[in-house]
């Protein structure tokens, strides 16, 4: 039988009652975080000591109650373990002691598979974790007979309804008998409400939305209303964060392509594509004008039909509005993902500091150990795997083969130094 509350429910004269409780307690008004030097000795003790990883989480459980942390040290507790489990364990440790939720997209990059970010909803609760201020790229799946994941999608609708219709893209509908809802006319606008959300069957979607159609104060208000958080920010306080992992291939592809050849300067690549044309904020690129500008950038990996293919992937990713013109607001995303890479490779680096000191050639010597000057892309997964590091590594890998030959060179490994903060 479901019910929505316990006002609802006639207990049985007999029988076992298993309760899974999420506390939604915040941390007091003006919480501090762990200051950052002790944070990164704490990081320096967990990478020298030997303990098994089991260790190390119940090691912090013992201590998560006297600090708070943000997203960024979220991130990086999580980024020490290489097991989903462990980071999930991590996750929920520390889940009460976040100081804002605004860039919780941050640490939620970290978990690299849905299968991780439905343990962690199943842990703290489908509409406690829900990324109510970024929720873009978010993939859904939900048991409707749940009053908990009623919320969600009850949450989508009223985002999507004040934002762009079409942003909860290939939803489905599977209703308790087995018959699929008929979204021709799309997310029925009743579902704001939570007491016409369906109760039973399985829901799922994916949620995108352009920049130009983001509407902050609806995300903030949902926010509000099931969370308690009172997320008083602004659209410039956010580090707004397009995971590496939620992108496809042939982005990071072109991502990689513009980083080369305009020297890491993404607004210059807008303009060379856009041919110097346009101003003010109207500037914006067809698919005509992005086809023709990547081929006078050299862009020649691939050819004829599979080549068109390929930009119109690039384009309509660029486009999740559907307008049929990618603005320098929507463009950003590449800066988002741009800005993630680099991310990437600072917590790599820092790795390195940790494990080998601020030299690195020290580090080229443990990967490089059989002097052979160059390591190629199994060799190098294989080598930092074995050290302990768990972030994207192929990325890592690429944006160090600035040559595009396959294997990194000890002069390409080294520019990787310009990273090191001295200690």
């Amino acid at each position: 039988m479901v019910v929505n509350s316990f006002h609802e429910w006639i207990p049985p004269k007999r029988d076992t009652l298993v309760l899974d409780y999420s506390s939604t307690q915040l941390p007091p008004k003006g919480a501090k975080i762990i200051e950052s030097s002790f944070f990164e000795k704490l990081l320096q003790t967990m990478r020298d000591d030997s303990s098994e990883s089991i260790v190390k989480v119940g090691v912090l459980r013992s201590l998560s109650h006297l600090v708070y942390i943000d997203s960024m040290q979220m991130r990086m507790l999580m980024g020490y373990f290489g097991k989903s489990k462990d980071r999930t364990e991590v996750f929920v440790t520390f889940f009460n002691r976040l100081v804002e939720v605004h860039n919780s997209k941050l640490y939620r990059v970290q978990f690299y598979s849905y299968d991780q970010i439905q343990a962690i909803q199943k842990r703290v609760g489908f509409a406690r974790s829900f990324p109510y201020i970024q929720p873009e790229n978010a993939k859904i799946e939900l048991d409707l007979k749940y009053h908990d994941q009623r919320i969600v999608l009850s949450v989508l609708a009223f985002i999507q309804a004040r934002e762009n219709t079409g942003n909860i893209r290939d939803p489905e509908y599977v209703r308790i008998d087995g018959s699929y809802f008929n979204f021709e006319m799309g997310i029925p606008r009743s579902w704001e409400n939570l007491d016409r959300v369906p109760v039973g069957g399985k829901f799922s979607c994916v949620y995108a939305c352009s920049s130009d159609y983001r509407n902050l104060e609806a995300r903030k208000k949902m926010c509000y209303m099931y969370t308690y958080v009172d997320c008083n920010v602004k659209e410039d306080d956010i580090q707004w964060c397009t995971g590496l992992n939620e992108a496809p291939p042939v982005i990071i592809e072109f991502l990689l392509f513009l980083i080369s050849t305009c020297n890491a300067d993404l607004d210059k690549a807008f303009t060379k594509i856009d041919g110097g044309g346009g101003s003010g904020t109207d500037i914006s690129l067809t698919l005509r004008e992005l086809r023709e500008g990547l081929l006078e950038l050299g862009w020649e990996e691939q050819k004829g039909e599979l080549q068109q293919e390929t930009i119109e992937t690039i384009f309509r990713y660029l486009d999740p509005g559907g307008e049929g013109s990618v603005s320098v607001d929507e463009w950003d995303v590449l800066h988002q993902l741009w800005a993630e890479a680099e991310l990437s490779i600072k917590e790599f680096v820092q790795f390195l500091v940790r494990t080998f000191g601020d030299n690195l050639e020290t580090a080229w010597s443990e990967l490089d150990c059989y002097d052979e000057n160059e390591i190629g892309p199994e060799r190098f997964e294989e080598c930092v795997l074995e050290l302990g590091y768990f972030g994207p590594v192929s990325v890592v890998f690429d944006l160090l083969d600035e040559t595009d030959d396959g294997s990194i060179s000890i002069d390409e490994f080294l520019k990787l130094q310009k990273y090191v903060v001295p200690r």
